[in-house]
């Protein structure tokens, strides 16, 4: 789903069934569940959400990895972390706590 963040992992085999990450012909990365095997090096996918199968075959070559672990979820966090506000809340305001409470300690102790 939209979000999720996934673990991919080559395969020496791809079967039906399998859901895999693969670069189409415009160089986007794409995870689709593969629908159908023409020949050893030929796979038809489809998106889970989508009716029909995609345009494009997918050559093994193309192929990045078989999906093994799903996050759901964290990928909206992740691209939260990546904006302004989640950077600061995430990144600078604990950063500037843990430096304000070593600079404490370190000023007990001279």
């Amino acid at each position: 789903m939209t979000g999720d963040i996934i673990i991919i992992k080559s395969s020496p085999q791809y079967i039906k069934n399998d859901v895999v990450t693969f670069e189409d012909d415009q160089q986007r990365r794409v995870t689709h569940r593969i629908i159908d095997i023409q020949s050893d090096n030929i796979f038809i996918t489809k998106g889970d959400a989508n009716r029909s199968s995609d345009r494009e075959n997918i050559a093994k070559n193309q192929i990045l990895g078989k999906v093994t672990l799903v996050i759901p979820k964290l990928g909206y966090l992740v691209s939260f972390c990546k904006s302004l506000p989640g950077f600061l809340l995430f990144i600078i305001i604990p950063g500037v706590l843990i430096i304000a409470s070593e600079s404490i300690k370190i000023k007990q102790y001279v």
